[in-house]
């Protein structure tokens, strides 16, 4: 009696320090390794070489379609979305083929094969240059990857707790194994998003990144999963294929809908299942009925939101100041980390914790109310997303308008100098830096006629300026001097897609500039090698990109003697003139477009707040999935529930290419608000199969499970 006195005092009040103890206790325990059969850890080995391949992968190629292809953040988006669409399109073949015509087994080894094959092709596509052929062979990698996951996806855990129930193990047993699974999983997609990415730090094939050994290291890891996997094919406990009972709950339920259209005007049923009662048995119809009121969560909206920390809050962290001091920096790809790393977190801290401070408010105490609280945190993490995507627009590079154009002229000599256009006058001062706005005329490109004034002589040049774009001129002397027009093409204020550094560097001795080079050496240990710039001409300038950091410059001519000291910022575009001083080469730095201000940390709150909502929904929906759906229908669940995460991203695809990345962020946000009031009456008439036995029982619910 004390005792039953003293659990109820705990379960509705703060939990006393014996509480907190037994809740430690709990913990340890179930983190703790139990005993389980050899083959379920190889199996387990082999899915997290398979997620250690995958799990970086959109993050990767979000910043690697920017970059090489140049497409819009929203095409990106809506490219990698469609891809996650037809990956878990692809699991509900892939679950059909196994259950019904070729087994686990055989099927994982089919499916292990082609997603070899896939990473094989990527690796290779990453290394010829962006033509028709690489972007075949990059869409047949995709597709390759595509089918690979989705035979995969559904055979490899079930196939590992078909291990565990051949020996008989008991349900305490399956449950320390699927928390041991879901920690796993979850470390090495915070290992993969954190180290992945640092291939791309290393320079290959030309390419200032490194794709070829980001995309090679997975393969690496598939080809492994493959080998091992097949090593013990043979020992395997497989269930054999059976009645696709898949298939036969979609022709029910298709039949179904036949009939009650048919029959609309004089038969009426309870319930629209029940047309299909003249094919088949009222029990199978019953179970599919049960399977159908379940699957109305995990909904769609959700993993629309949840699946976009790999491709627009990646793309959103391009876009924020990655450098966190002199000595360290966090890489856009790296950002996606955050997510698994709080996650981890929080699971025994919610589990264990807070479940049991703020169960006397009740909204925390079933499933349904978990999911309803998380849909609503996952879209408080995307308003923040908005307002720091806002706060980021402030900061973009101030383009011309359609009728303008810039013109940056340098001043190479020791006098001021006065340029008189159309009679506007600019005054650019010794060695100094001077932006030009310019208004033209409907034609694409316009030409003025320009007054260069000194102290010593006046000379007229002609200006040509093009539309929406940057033009760049240096007055060399000293004696005659010229008004030259520098580099090739169009000179491009707009950011790196990655956040690096963008230098143009300028040399305005014309006989000094012949052949010169400028040695960057970084002061910063993650910039391993130093750059060097060879000047050719004073209308030739050296454009280059290069990691944000601190670096000591020398020229040739004093090799010994530090020039001088640079700190160039993330996502600064900036040119360097070069001139002689004496008898020393000196440097000035002129900021063109300003770096990026607002830190990557910012980003963490709404990592936070995502973490939580994962926690809150993302197990919550597994569990009630899990345990409200009929023992024969679970694999159809299964499926089904992947269908909800192929429609999320057909949702990302259709709803997110909404021009500004700010309003995208802000329209999901407000949409997922809008889903939750329909999943709130869903929730509220929806009467739970699964009886727990009293109500302590039913506060610790299933997470154990997951």
């Amino acid at each position: 009696m004390a005792e039953e006195q003293r659990r109820g005092s705990s379960s509705v009040g703060l939990p006393t320090s014996l509480t907190i103890r037994q809740n430690l206790e709990r913990f340890f325990e179930t983190v703790t390794l139990k005993k389980f059969p050899k083959l379920s850890y190889i199996i387990v080995t082999c899915s997290l070489f398979i997620n250690l391949s995958e799990a970086g992968f959109m993050g990767l190629m979000a910043i690697y379609f920017q970059t090489l292809f140049n497409l819009h953040p929203s095409h990106i988006t809506g490219v990698l979305h469609l891809y996650n669409f037809f990956k878990y399109f692809s699991v509900l073949i892939g679950a059909i083929l196994a259950d019904s015509y070729y087994g686990r087994v055989k099927l994982i080894i089919m499916g292990q094969i082609i997603f070899f094959l896939g990473n094989t092709l990527l690796t290779i596509s990453s290394t010829l240059r962006m033509d028709f052929p690489s972007r075949f062979v990059l869409c047949l990698a995709l597709f390759a990857k595509m089918i690979g996951s989705g035979f995969v996806l559904p055979c490899l855990i079930p196939l590992a707790a078909d291990q565990m129930r051949q020996q008989n193990r008991t349900y305490t047993e399956m449950k320390a194994f699927f928390v041991f699974y879901f920690a796993m999983l979850q470390l090495s997609d915070f290992l993969a998003k954190l180290f992945l990415p640092l291939m791309l730090e290393v320079s290959c094939f030309n390419l200032e990144s490194c794709y070829p050994l980001a995309f090679g290291i997975p393969s690496i890891f598939s080809l492994i999963s493959l080998v091992v996997f097949y090593m013990i094919k043979e020992r395997c406990f497989n269930i054999r294929p059976h009645q696709p009972i898949i298939i036969q709950g979609l022709q029910c339920c298709c039949h179904a809908l036949r009939m009650k259209i048919k029959n609309r005007k004089t038969v009426q049923k309870d319930h629209w299942l029940y047309h299909a009662s003249d094919r088949y048995d009222m029990k199978f119809i019953e179970e599919i009925k049960s399977t159908i009121n379940v699957l109305f969560v995990p909904i769609p909206f959700y993993w629309s939101l949840f699946d976009q920390q790999a491709t627009s809050w990646t793309l959103q962290a391009a876009r924020l100041d990655t450098q966190i001091s002199n000595a360290f920096r966090i890489m856009p790809e790296q950002t996606q980390a955050f997510g698994p790393f709080f996650f981890l977190l929080l699971i025994p801290l919610f589990h264990f914790f807070i479940y049991d401070l703020l169960y006397p408010l009740k909204f925390l105490r079933t499933l349904l109310r978990r999911m309803v609280t998380g849909g609503y945190v996952i879209a408080a993490s995307f308003f923040m997303a908005f307002f720091l995507e806002a706060r980021i627009e402030f900061s973009y590079p101030d383009l011309p308008a359609s009728d303008l154009a810039y013109v940056y002229v340098f001043n190479g000599i020791h006098s001021a100098v006065n340029i008189e256009i159309e009679n506007r006058k600019f005054h650019v001062q010794p060695y100094g830096f001077s932006q030009l706005t310019l208004q033209l005329s409907e034609e694409d490109d316009s030409k003025f006629q320009a007054a260069i004034v000194t102290n010593e002589t006046q000379i007229s040049a002609e200006l040509i300026a093009t539309r929406q774009t940057g033009e760049s001129y240096v007055i060399v002397g000293p004696e005659p001097i010229e008004f030259l027009r520098i580099g090739d093409d169009e000179y491009s204020v707009l950011k790196h897609p990655k956040g690096r550094v963008k230098l143009r560097i300028i040399c305005v001795e014309k006989v000094y500039c012949k052949d010169m080079n400028l040695r960057f050496y970084p002061k910063t240990w993650y910039i391993q090698r130093p750059i060097t710039a060879k000047i050719n001409d004073v209308q030739q300038p050296f454009d280059m990109k290069m990691h944000a950091g601190i670096y000591e410059v020398y020229s040739d001519s004093d090799q010994t003697e530090l020039t001088e000291v640079v700190d160039m910022r993330t996502g600064g575009v900036y040119n360097m003139m070069v001139y002689r001083h004496g008898n020393k080469t000196a440097i000035k730095q002129f900021e063109i477009t300003p770096p990026n201000e607002i830190s990557v940390l910012w980003m963490i709150p709404q990592y936070i707040i995502l973490s939580i909502s994962m926690v809150l929904f993302r197990i919550s929906a597994f569990a009630f999935l899990y345990t409200e759906t009929p023992d024969t229908m679970k694999s159809l669940a299964w499926s089904m529930c992947y269908m909800n995460l192929s429609t999320g991203n057909v949702i990302t695809v259709i709803f997110g290419g909404t021009g500004k990345p700010s309003i995208s962020f802000l329209i999901f946000g407000l949409g997922m608000v809008f889903c939750m009031l329909f999943f709130i009456q869903a929730a509220y008439t929806y009467k739970y199969t699964h009886k727990y036995p009293d109500k302590r029982t039913a506060r610790k619910s299933l997470l154990n499970v997951f």
